[in-house]
């Protein structure tokens, strides 16, 4: 994976309260906000997965074998409203399973440098690269069909012509299915026609091969529980305010709001907010003292 993504790391937020989302390690991600954040799609939605829209990429560091290497997270159930804690994969913790649709890459025919000469004379002819390919592109397809061999094709084309390669790697590939030859590049284009790597199967019809393309699944109608996303625990100055109608929210202890009305109060009489005031006014106080003895 080229992305990397790891926890936050999280302070003492200065304010009164908050919602308990501030707790998060990682920002709740959609496909829009990963390719901004990551300049990259996120992978295609993985229908064997549950949502999941964070990832760890820390959780691989130093890890042998990822699908069985155990990780355990922190996080906030707001069935229960109460810090819970799951475990997952190592491997699973460090990818996204983001639903919506995935764009798969458009498959482009690279131009070639191989030209067709006229041996009675004549400037050379550009070859049409779109019935070239590599070996081994035409060995993937066979693979995929279960079914022919490869063959290559004529290197040389009819009358008086003949082609210079030059650096041209690529060749006309044939996969031969019985008696009959398909050309291995139109195949390839076929498999590719709604992008690389976009699912879909292969049918072997009384015409040659041919892709079916699938439906994309998306997973946005996927009934399952997403996976959660890891929070911090609370700082000791923390609390929960679970008597909200409408959200669990976080409380400083120290801080006097409408969700603390008796902030704690250290010795002296003051809360801590009242004592952090006062101690700013004194520094600011001395500083004012000791500019005015400089100057005389």
């Amino acid at each position: 994976m080229s992305f990397v993504s790891k926890p936050k790391v999280l302070t003492l937020p200065d304010e009164p309260f908050y919602p308990v989302d501030r707790l998060f390690l990682f920002d709740r991600q959609n496909r829009l906000t990963w390719e901004q954040q990551f300049k990259e799609q996120a992978p295609a939605w993985d229908r064997n997965r549950q949502i999941k829209r964070w990832a760890d990429t820390s959780a691989l560091d130093g890890v042998a074998n990822p699908d069985t290497r155990m990780v355990e997270y922190d996080y906030f159930d707001p069935a229960t409203r109460s810090f819970q804690k799951f475990r997952i994969t190592a491997r699973e913790a460090a990818s996204p399973n983001l639903p919506g649709k995935y764009v798969y890459p458009k498959y482009v025919v690279e131009p070639t440098t191989a030209v067709v000469v006229n041996l009675a004379g004549g400037a050379p002819q550009p070859l049409n690269p779109a019935t070239l390919c590599h070996k081994a592109e035409a060995e993937a397809i066979v693979a995929e069909l279960k079914v022919g061999e490869v063959v290559e094709g004529q290197s040389f084309v009819a009358g008086p012509f003949r082609i210079d390669w030059q650096s041209e790697t690529r060749r006309r590939w044939l996969i031969k299915i019985g008696s009959d030859f398909h050309s291995a590049s139109a195949l390839i284009q076929d498999r590719n026609r709604e992008g690389v790597g976009s699912p879909g199967e292969w049918a072997i019809t009384t015409s040659g091969p041919r892709w079916v393309s699938f439906s994309q699944d998306t997973g946005e109608q996927d009934p399952r529980p997403e996976i959660p996303i890891p929070c911090r625990p609370l700082f000791p100055q923390e609390a929960l305010y679970l008597r909200h109608p409408m959200a669990v929210l976080v409380y400083r202890k120290d801080r006097e709001s409408d969700y603390n009305p008796a902030p704690s109060v250290p010795a002296g009489g003051l809360s801590v907010q009242q004592a952090e005031t006062l101690g700013r006014i004194d520094a600011n106080v001395q500083q004012l003292l000791a500019l005015r003895l400089i100057n005389g």
